[in-house]
């Protein structure tokens, strides 16, 4: 068939063919795809404000790269999905340090929760209702606060492109649309440029899923109590092994506390504020023990990085300064103690500890508390 003939094909016949186009040209494609990172100052943009090491998860990531090493190298952790297993064996051969699945973006229901999600040429290649259909599954897997970018076309529509000698398809919402279908699954477009000039005449759509409202601290009451021991395996099996590895995270929780265990445990004359939503539904929790101890500190991780776990903190250290407290301290894990050097703890020494036979470490530090 010449190239006329193809490209009088009916387009949404095309849009079909796009997993094989890729499949046959993913070497060619790959050798040609500009590395220059034009793109980079929209990445920086992406990037901003999310947190540390969060979960990125990029839709038709190709080779991996530049974009998803460019994401790598910031330090967070990216999952990269396509449908063309040769273009997943050289993002495997360039980046092994990626997690990359043989996935179609269409049938998107990963058991994970992303920070940010990218669909950086590659969600155009879905029709119109297939677009329609797949952003609230976007929006669902998106934790509150994270983002969303996305390259579209500039106005409603369908047109033609080449990939190698093959043509593949491209469809577009209007805007108007996007904006409409975002805004009701809870994202904000906070920028759509069309045809940007800075960016290879590209058209780019990025989003916000909103943030939790403002958490209100509470004492821990007993109804609690099943919430929190899932909230704090979910913790230390998501936040913990970003900087401990699978054995260690399995010696810290193997499985959630005993409730019961848990309960008679914080009865101990501790006091255990919870951070809970709008619901009453528990966000997080911390303890201040007698002597100033800060012992459980967990946030459930959907919400890591919104702001929950500083309005813990903030509340506890406001009510230990009242109750005539002099210092706290605390024996933090790897993220914690970051956490608590922003909040002006000093470092004692590094713990070196044994659970389950398996060695662990955290960081005992403390803080003189203003006015007391």
């Amino acid at each position: 068939m010449g190239q006329d003939d193809e490209a009088a094909r009916p387009l949404v016949r095309l849009a079909a063919e796009t997993q094989a186009v890729y499949e046959r040209n993913a070497a060619r494609f790959d050798a040609a795809r500009p590395k220059g990172l034009f793109e980079r100052p929209w990445l920086d943009r992406f990037l901003a404000d999310l947190p540390p090491g969060g979960r990125l998860l990029d839709l038709g990531c190709g080779s991996g790269e530049p974009i998803a090493a460019y994401l790598i190298d910031r330090g967070h952790r990216v999952t990269g999905l396509d449908a063309s297993p040769a273009m997943l064996a050289l993002a495997r051969a360039k980046r092994p340090d990626g997690d990359w699945r043989l996935c179609d973006m269409r049938g998107l229901d990963l058991p994970e929760r992303f920070n940010g999600i990218l669909g950086w040429d590659s969600f155009f290649h879905l029709t119109r209702p297939e677009q329609r259909d797949l952003l609230p599954r976007l929006a669902a897997h998106l934790r509150p606060g994270g983002k969303l970018m996305l390259t579209v076309g500039p106005a409603e529509g369908e047109v033609g492109g080449r990939v190698g000698d093959d043509a593949v398809y491209h469809a577009s919402l209007s805007p108007v649309a996007y904006r409409e279908i975002l805004a009701a699954n809870g994202l904000t477009v906070e920028n759509f440029v069309i045809d940007d000039p800075d960016c290879d005449r590209h058209t780019v759509l990025l989003a916000r899923k909103a943030a939790p409202a403002a958490a209100r601290i509470r004492l821990l009451r007993d109804q609690d109590v099943p919430a929190l021991v899932r909230l704090f395996h979910d913790a230390v099996q998501e936040i913990g092994s970003r900087d401990y590895t699978a054995e260690q995270v399995a010696a810290w929780s193997p499985a959630p506390p005993d409730p019961a265990a848990f309960l008679a445990r914080v009865r101990d004359g501790r006091q255990v504020y919870v951070a809970v939503d709008a619901d009453d539904e528990p966000l997080g929790f911390i303890e201040l023990e007698a002597d100033g101890r800060i012992d459980c500190f967990y946030c459930r991780p959907d919400v890591a990085g919104s702001g929950v776990g500083a309005a813990l903190y903030a509340h506890l250290e406001d009510t230990a300064v009242a109750q005539g407290f002099d210092a706290l301290n605390v024996e933090a894990s790897e993220a914690a103690r970051r956490f608590f050097e922003r909040r002006g703890f000093a470092l004692l020494h590094r713990r070196d500890f044994q659970r389950r036979g398996v060695a662990l470490h955290n960081y005992k530090m403390a803080k003189r508390l203003a006015g007391n």
